[in-house]
């Protein structure tokens, strides 16, 4: 996978999440293959119909940000693909703000200087596109059978309240990798939500079996490291609990926080990014931002 797309994912954490790998087999499909996977059912309409040119459109300020001496010395400093980051994110950049409120394309992102987890990776996606490197959207649609993908997808459609397509997406990941704890995992409160309930506690009981510490076990551990210094354990402590939920954004503030104060600047970036796109309140994505932009002025 390209290098941009990996930092996108990784920093943004918007299109992929988690630590699982690719399925060795069977072979991954083609897009076609994703077609009764993505709805827009439960998204209310646009003013205007959206199309790929249009989100990832490059309006004139763009284009003049593009060229300007302060974007290509990031490019010359960094190489294309983390001097394009560098100079999007970097504290003395855009200063750009986090803004749940709707997904904007890349020119209304550029413009009001804010957007949501989504709006940022367009925009980025955007001048990625007039480097002429890969965008993030492109290395998904290649990597059908990717289980992080899946993961993620069905997030978004729980979240939303179509609990129906986000069991859907995860039936379809299991079926790949049909013994993937992760996956298992976020499938129980889904089944709970569709009134599945016996499906639901059975699933449990086969997850319980495998791993038989109590949900936050590690978590609450690594909270008691923290607050005796031991800042190490404390990481190897809520590093095993985001394993075991993977999408809970407090688990990957506190190991953001634990990497902070080991002086770890880019994994702890890489966590905040994680939990400000998991972030279910406002309050939370405001204190997840706010660490985020602090860690990304270390440069």
């Amino acid at each position: 996978m390209h290098i941009l797309t990996r930092t996108l994912m990784a920093s943004l954490a918007c299109l992929l999440g988690g630590r699982a790998s690719a399925p060795e087999a069977p072979p991954a499909p083609g897009p076609s293959a994703l077609a009764d996977l993505l709805t827009d059912a439960r998204v209310a309409p646009a003013s205007a119909p959206a199309t790929a040119a249009g989100l990832f459109a490059m309006s004139g300020p763009m284009l003049e940000f593009f060229n300007s001496k302060q974007f290509q010395d990031a490019l010359h400093a960094r190489g294309p693909e983390l001097g394009l980051v560098d100079a999007l994110y970097a504290k003395k950049s855009l200063k750009l703000e986090y803004d749940d409120s709707t997904t904007r394309d890349a020119v209304a992102t550029f413009a009001g200087r804010r957007g949501n987890c989504l709006s940022l990776v367009i925009m980025t996606a955007a001048f990625a596109k007039a480097l002429e490197l890969e965008g993030p959207r492109a290395a998904v649609l290649q990597e059908p059978g990717f289980t992080a993908a899946h993961n993620t997808l069905s997030v978004v459609y729980y979240t939303r309240g179509d609990s129906a397509m986000s069991e859907r997406v995860f039936r379809r990941a299991l079926a790949r990798t049909p013994a993937d704890p992760m996956l298992m995992k976020n499938l129980v409160p889904v089944l709970d939500r569709l009134g599945k309930v016996a499906e639901a506690r059975a699933l449990a009981a086969q997850l319980a079996a495998r791993d038989p510490e109590p949900p936050l076990y590690f978590f609450e551990a690594g909270i008691k490291a923290m607050e005796t210094g031991d800042f190490a354990a404390a990481k190897k402590l809520f590093a095993r609990e985001t394993t075991r939920s993977p999408f809970n954004h407090k688990l990957h503030y506190w190991l953001g926080l634990a990497h902070m104060r080991l002086g770890e600047t880019l994994a702890a970036r890489k966590e905040m990014a994680t939990a400000l796109s998991y972030g279910s309140g406002a309050q939370d994505k405001r204190r997840y931002f706010a660490k985020l932009a602090h860690l990304r002025s270390l440069n």
